[in-house]
């Protein structure tokens, strides 16, 4: 086997296998939105860096299929695979400078799977290159996700004095009650991600299943009671049963309204 095309196995530590999936879910997203750009012949990356940047996924893809949770996977790939990784960060990152510009018909991906995914290219590109393995860590730092909150004119509806929250599909907080501030310990809680709320344990499977109802429209978790834990201002967590309805925003957006009730822990 050539030099430019020898064999390449890197490993990639605590791999997260439902986090991955999201990702995969929303870079197709933007390649696919980014391909009709491209497809013009004005963009710095062509529709062949698209193809290119596709591909690069689809050896971690299949090393990851019917694993879960978060596992030392090894993926053997050539080392033009590998190069395919730089290229495949080069253009989602482009591709989401586009969508927070609102060039692209889809919204950015959220700053999480922006941090997972420049792990993964950079831990399959250094290792190729002969630089330890470093284990997947999940940002604690809530950047915001780089476009306007989302405008939904039924919050003027809603009752203050009843638990709910509205959030938008960029993952931040864009109403909440009176009531439910209370509950969970805090003067305002408009413009936060709702990853303020979720304890450290939940944050990570929050944000694969928020990206994926949002980029497929996954109705399944909707209209129906969860029960799930909250946490407050002092990071104490309170078990709640939550449910979800969607309703259209202006612009094409999208908000989620959670109707909240404390319960009993021993129960």
């Amino acid at each position: 086997m050539p030099d430019a095309d020898r064999a390449v196995t890197v490993t990639l530590e605590e791999f997260p296998t439902e986090l991955f999936a999201a990702f995969d879910e929303a870079s197709e997203g933007l390649l696919r939105e980014y391909g009709m750009v491209a497809a013009s012949g004005a963009q710095p990356f062509s529709f062949r860096d698209v193809a290119v940047a596709r591909e690069a996924k689809l050896d971690v893809g299949a090393a990851a299929a019917g694993a879960t949770r978060h596992i030392a996977l090894r993926v053997a790939m050539s080392s033009s695979t590998v190069a395919g990784f730089s290229i495949l960060q080069a253009v989602l990152d482009h591709a989401n400078r586009l969508a927070r510009d609102e060039r692209l018909l889809c919204l950015p991906v959220l700053p999480e799977i922006v941090a997972f995914r420049d792990w993964m290219c950079g831990e399959i590109v250094n290792q190729a290159s002969g630089a330890a393995p470093r284990a997947w860590r999940l940002p604690t730092a809530f950047e915001q996700p780089g476009v306007p909150v989302a405008e939904w004119s039924g919050i003027d509806d809603l009752d203050q004095d009843e638990l709910w929250l509205v959030g938008d599909d960029s993952n931040r907080i864009v109403a909440v009650s009176a009531a439910a501030l209370r509950l969970l310990g805090w003067d305002a809680l408009v413009g936060e991600r709702i990853l303020v709320i979720i304890p450290p344990e939940f944050r990570e499977a929050h944000i694969a299943r928020f990206t994926q109802a949002v980029v497929t429209r996954d109705d399944r978790r909707l209209d129906q009671p969860l029960q799930v834990a909250a946490m407050t201002r002092d990071q104490e967590e309170i078990p709640i049963t939550l449910t979800l309805t969607r309703h259209s925003a202006a612009h094409d957006r999208s908000v989620y309204l959670a109707r909240l009730a404390p319960r009993d822990s021993t129960a």
